[in-house]
């Protein structure tokens, strides 16, 4: 449901942007003299398109966001919505469409209304043409496809003059299609029938269609004292049926706008006045249509680092294609280079978590700790090892992003003189951004071809341990894997709100089968560890291979279950 309402009030905040920016170009269109009719038709096209794109785009989430990283497994989590939340949603969704189609429904009613009581009008002829009189009906132009006028009985009985500018007026209506707009600007307001706004551009765009047509008349020599007489009287004598049409009078208050506009019209235009107002409505057009989707993720520019050990000043950017590390070698030496000598000859490692900020040129040019190692000696040596670093730039939709994204490096030594330079092992785990679950691949670091694997071990034992692959193994159940991460969450927790983070160990042999499972890192209770367990258990992956040739492989992999 919380999808729902946030576009909801996305559209209310574009609504209203795009309606204060009609106002002021409306504004700058009488200054210049310009009709404006336009100016609200764009208002609410705005206001029903804008929202409309954002919510047909598919929201984003980590799945979409991210391309798998070479040598890693993406964390898997469950939203684990609780019934009550699934059936709210489909409740306002319900709601929504009852009410459009209540509106939809009113509107054909009172089309078919006026189309019944058009079986009672009689033909009239005029000087410009044929005209429909009613007994209490318009002056109005009635009809989509084929427009009409109609006039009220008591209005062939106006004095000459004021007959012919009536009926002028109402030609106009029919030269310029207003009827048609008038019926297309309805749409809108089924479309989104619970924005007030909306309703507003509407009565906005009826008037200004009015006032255009005032103009038209004065400018085809119409003379602004007996038209205005004229507006007073047919307002005195107005209906009280509301018509969906383009109709010669309105209420009161519109009606003294519409007298001041024909006095307006007398005067000298101001162009620069006009065009501030013009300058000034196009300029909230454009922020509405920069307001931020709430449906497209956080694109908002990165804020400088912030020297806070919990990254709370760093920021997440979407991206649709992640960074990869280009010189694994140097970083290699860099680590070897870096390990502090007491710690190395003492037999002492660990394992550090960074923050770094990788620049569009793929460049490491911030860094902070996230997680110590528990020696600053080494957490010192994490930092200096990701100058070196080279990567891929991040893209998003083909262009490069600045991104952070979190590494893990680590520190380990291995007994054996020939095993020397493989005793410091980076860990290529993947990128993690800020505000996504945590992604977790094997031990230690996937190998690429052409790098030398002597020394490290070869056969894959009961406990976790490193395998060199050229392949990682992949996912291919993914749909049924969330489904079983849905129907694991523990009822109690879910509905309580209450989630957690398990990090499971996974045994995938040869033929992608997973042998064993084991918690790595238990999220603090024990329900979610063993729906971790169960979960994993379902799993189905491709082999993982070594240059060609298939290994069984240990992997770990987050798990994390979540209620909405």
């Amino acid at each position: 449901m919380s999808v729902t309402v946030s576009w909801m009030g996305y559209a209310l905040v574009v609504a209203a942007l795009v309606s204060g920016g009609a106002v002021a170009l409306e504004r700058g269109a009488r200054q210049l003299g310009w009709p404006a009719r336009g100016v609200w038709v764009l208002a609410l096209a705005a206001s029903l398109l804008v929202p409309l794109v954002a919510g047909l785009r598919p929201p984003v989430t980590p799945e979409s966001l991210l391309a798998l990283p070479a040598l890693s497994l993406p964390a898997l989590g469950t939203g684990g919505a609780a019934p009550e939340a699934f059936r709210a949603t489909s409740l306002l969704v319900i709601l929504w469409a009852a009410l459009s189609a209540g509106v939809f429904v009113l509107i054909v009613a009172a089309y078919a209304a006026l189309q019944r009581s058009a079986r009672g009008w009689r033909s009239a002829a005029s000087a410009d043409g044929e005209v429909w009189v009613s007994e209490d009906v318009g002056p109005a132009v009635v009809g989509v496809v084929r427009p009409r006028v109609v006039v009220p009985a008591w209005a062939l009985e106006l004095p000459a003059e004021a007959r012919a500018l009536l009926l002028l007026h109402e030609r106009e209506h029919v030269r310029a299609g207003d009827a048609r707009v008038v019926a297309l600007a309805y749409l809108a307001a089924v479309a989104l029938p619970w924005n007030p706004l909306v309703w507003w551009q509407i009565a906005r765009l009826r008037h200004a269609i009015e006032l255009d047509c005032d103009a038209r008349v004065l400018a085809r020599g119409g003379q602004a004292r007996p038209y205005g007489a004229l507006l007073l009287e047919v307002g005195r004598r107005r209906s009280g049926r509301p018509l969906l049409a383009a109709a010669f009078g309105e209420r009161s208050t519109r009606l003294e706008r519409r007298i001041r506009a024909l006095v307006d019209h007398t005067r000298a235009r101001r162009p620069l006045r006009g065009a501030l107002f013009a300058v000034f409505g196009i300029a909230l057009l454009g922020t509405a249509y920069c307001v931020r989707d709430p449906l497209a993720g956080n694109e908002s520019p990165l804020a400088d680092a912030v020297a806070d050990p919990a990254g709370a000043g760093l920021a997440f950017t979407p991206m649709t294609q992640q960074p990869e590390l280009q010189n694994l070698g140097d970083v290699q030496r860099a680590l070897r280079a870096s390990y502090p000598p007491l710690l190395k000859a003492a037999g002492i490692g660990g394992r550090a978590t960074v923050w770094a900020f990788i620049a569009e040129d793929g460049r490491v040019t911030r860094s902070q700790l996230a997680s110590t190692s528990g020696y600053a000696a080494l957490d010192e040596a994490a930092l200096d090892v990701l100058t070196v670093m080279r990567f891929t730039p991040a893209r998003k939709e083909g262009l490069p992003v600045a991104v952070w994204i979190e590494l893990p490096v680590v520190f380990s030594t291995d007994g054996g003189a020939d095993a020397e330079a493989h005793r410091v092992v980076p860990a290529a785990e993947g990128v993690q951004q800020p505000g996504l679950p945590r992604k977790q691949a094997q031990p230690g670091a996937g190998v690429p071809a052409g790098v030398d694997t002597a020394g490290l071990p070869r056969r894959v034992g009961s406990q976790p341990s490193f395998t060199p692959m050229t392949q990682r193994p992949e996912l291919v159940n993914l749909a049924e894997v969330h489904q079983a991460l849905v129907e694991s969450y523990p009822p109690l927790l879910r509905d309580g709100g209450i989630g957690g983070q398990v990090v499971v160990w996974f045994l995938i042999d040869e033929t992608g089968v997973v042998r064993r499972t084991q918690v790595s890192r238990t999220s603090g209770r024990g329900e979610l560890d063993e729906a971790a367990l169960r979960v994993a258990r379902q799993m189905r992956f491709t082999p993982a291979e070594n240059r060609g040739t298939r290994v069984p492989v240990w992997v770990e992999i987050p798990i994390l279950f979540q209620a909405k």
